[in-house]
């Protein structure tokens, strides 16, 4: 036969200050630890660029700034007239005047309806030059929210641009 003896039974360990403390360390450099890899991957893989052509856009923006300098400083306005036709169409008159409330002629005239939820709704149209200095244009075009631009040309420079927000109903 076998000869057991019965195991003793130990007192557990006691919690001391130094056991506390070397938790709390440990638990505080697994988060540092785990912080510093994932910044380190971060700014190792990401260059910083929204864009593929950084230097490009900020020369088309600063374009577009010229642009609207030149636009503000031309002084020009366009009045836009929307009416619904009987026919259904939709008809777009524009009067363009200068500083001194001059019409003025011999543009090229583009009015823009976007739709703000759905590009294949959008409309464009080149607006033909009347008499007394207006631009006129129709097209069918369903009632809601649109997003109008009114854009004057020459030469294929762009002169003057107007955003709108309209509602047809």
């Amino acid at each position: 036969m076998i000869n057991a003896q019965p195991l003793e039974k130990r007192p557990p360990k006691p919690l001391t200050g130094t056991a506390v403390l070397l938790m709390v360390l440990g638990f505080f450099a697994v988060v540092i630890g785990a912080n510093m890899i994932m910044a380190y991957n971060a700014i190792t893989t990401f260059s910083g660029l929204q864009s593929p052509k950084p230097y490009e856009n900020g020369l088309a923006f600063n374009r577009e700034i010229a642009r609207a300098r030149a636009q503000a400083d031309r002084q020009w306005t366009a009045d836009a007239t929307i009416k619904t036709r009987p026919d259904g169409m939709t008809a777009i008159s524009v009067h363009l005047t200068d500083a001194n409330n001059s019409s003025l002629r011999g543009y090229e005239l583009t009015a823009s309806l976007n739709s703000p939820t759905d590009i294949r709704r959008d409309h464009r149209m080149i607006l033909a030059e009347g008499n007394s200095g207006d631009y006129m244009g129709s097209s069918l075009i369903e009632r809601g929210q649109w997003d109008m631009s009114i854009e004057v040309s020459q030469n294929g420079e762009t002169l003057y641009r107007s955003l709108s927000r309209i509602v047809l109903h």
